[in-house]
């Protein structure tokens, strides 16, 4: 059996260049007429972000929610960053989000 994918940590020149492909995702998602177009780019940009290490998943979410002109994808990238926060740690019991992915 397989063990754990090993994910990317960036350093600051990777960073920026990683930044700068999300957000050129981010405009296709936001420009493109097909939906079917955008959910592709959608599925696309979540396993780049998933790819990464938590420390640069969340730094290049930070630069990209800032950064983002799109008010709609905006708030899916927070709620993205929402369930990357809730899957990497555990929920005490009774919480809202117990059994999120």
């Amino acid at each position: 059996a397989c063990g754990p994918v090993p994910r990317l940590a960036l350093d600051a020149t990777q960073q920026a260049a990683f930044e700068s492909i999300a957000m050129a995702v981010l405009h296709l998602m936001a420009a493109h007429p097909d939906r079917a177009a955008r959910q592709r780019a959608l599925a696309a940009f979540t396993e780049l972000f998933e790819g990464l290490d938590e420390g640069s998943r969340f730094k290049a979410a930070k630069a990209v929610v800032l950064a983002c002109p799109f008010s709609n994808l905006t708030g899916l990238l927070i709620d993205r960053v929402r369930q990357w926060v809730v899957r990497g740690r555990a929920a005490p019991p009774g919480s809202p989000f117990v059994g999120e992915p």
